[in-house]
């Protein structure tokens, strides 16, 4: 049995900026979702096969499918004003356990960071920063295309003439 609609999603995030950023705060949330995994089992001293977290995976795992649908439509359908329900969840709940980690963090994660670190992350800020500015030309060379939904442009053709 299959479903009876399959929806192609395309990101395509170089092709503006108001995508690539979309794209962007997506991945972070994400992983800023799997990092938390980590952390808590340093910060509450859990075992890695404790059902706690077994089952905050679990949640996240179905919780994802839903903000992803949702994201992806705010992000790419130009007449969607509004995040769904699933979305500001995920922003919220991913906000509130970044917090404890850095409220119940210890004093181990104020260690001086290597130098090789800061080369990874200038590496990684350049090449954000290249992808953001193709975006930026790459929207720059498209055709804005206005729609109204209250008065939208109708072409009425009959039997293949074009009528006015």
């Amino acid at each position: 049995m299959t479903p009876s609609v399959f929806e192609q999603y395309e990101w395509s995030g170089l092709s503006s900026t108001v995508r690539y950023l979309g794209a962007s705060v997506f991945i972070v949330v994400n992983l800023m979702v799997d990092c938390n995994n980590f952390f808590y089992k340093y910060v509450i001293w859990l075992p890695a096969d404790h059902m706690l977290l077994k089952i905050r995976i679990f949640l996240w795992g179905f919780c994802a499918v839903a903000t992803g649908k949702e994201w992806y439509e705010y992000v790419s359908n130009p007449n969607s004003n509004r995040l769904g329900p699933f979305a500001w969840l995920t922003f919220y709940v991913s906000l509130v356990e970044l917090s404890g980690v850095v409220k119940f963090r210890g004093t181990s994660f104020d260690a001086p960071l290597p130098m090789w670190v800061y080369c990874m992350w200038s590496v990684i800020a350049a090449l954000w920063l290249l992808g953001f500015y193709i975006a930026f030309r790459n929207g720059s060379k498209q055709q804005k295309i206005h729609f109204d939904p209250y008065n939208p442009q109708v072409e009425i053709v009959k039997h293949g003439k074009k009528l006015n």
